[in-house]
């Protein structure tokens, strides 16, 4: 039941990505038709609609902090000379962009700053930035509309900081946006993939 609400759920918002998404870039390239996996192990290496997701008039992501990674890292084996050292936490924030087929993982220690809202804004206006520029120097449209999927907490994704954020955003980045908040609960979102792969890396 638990892995079964979590796959209908990404059917459903997938399936009104699409329609949503195809509405605002009636003059761009459609959305690719698989959005959002079904399942978690499903391969995008194959996928035809890579290329023309490239210049899509819509950025989908999906946003999520993933757990956090102590270092250093001894694996099994601790050292006993260490046993009573206090390992340092790297906090790991995960912005899967699903139109484009990349991932963006940032890591950074928790002496820097903390998991809330001030940190999320601070880490999506960088993200935005690079991503701005790196259209211009690739010569490619940025894109107007952006489509964010998020978990449902509160203090992170649903405060006012971050809703006066995403204003700030739709003045100066983009036309329009959409912010998509899932169920409470697990949602085998594509960041949890993302951050499988980097604990495994």
């Amino acid at each position: 039941m638990h892995n079964s609400a979590a796959r209908d759920q990404r059917v459903a918002i997938a399936s009104y990505i699409k329609e949503y998404g195809n509405k605002l870039a009636l003059n761009g390239a459609p959305l690719p038709n698989r959005i959002i996996p079904e399942y978690m192990d499903d391969s995008d290496s194959d996928n035809p609609d890579a290329e023309e997701a490239a210049a899509c008039e819509v950025k989908l992501m999906a946003e999520d902090f993933g757990q956090g990674m102590p270092i250093p890292h001894y694996g099994l084996n601790r050292p006993a000379s260490d046993y009573f050292n206090s390992n340092l936490m790297l906090h790991m924030f995960v912005m899967a962009d699903i139109t484009r087929r990349k991932h963006n993982v940032k890591l950074y220690d928790e002496r820097l700053m903390g998991k809330d809202k001030d940190a999320l804004c601070s880490l999506r206006i960088a993200h935005h930035i690079e991503d701005r520029q790196e259209c211009l120097e690739l010569n490619q449209t940025p894109p107007k509309y952006f489509i964010s999927i998020r978990d449902n907490c509160v203090g992170q994704n649903k405060s006012n900081i971050t809703l006066n954020f995403e204003c700030f955003l739709a003045m100066t980045f983009y036309k329009r946006i959409l912010l998509i908040y899932l169920i409470p609960g697990h949602s085998h979102m594509v960041t949890d993939r993302v951050v499988s792969w980097a604990k495994k890396s």
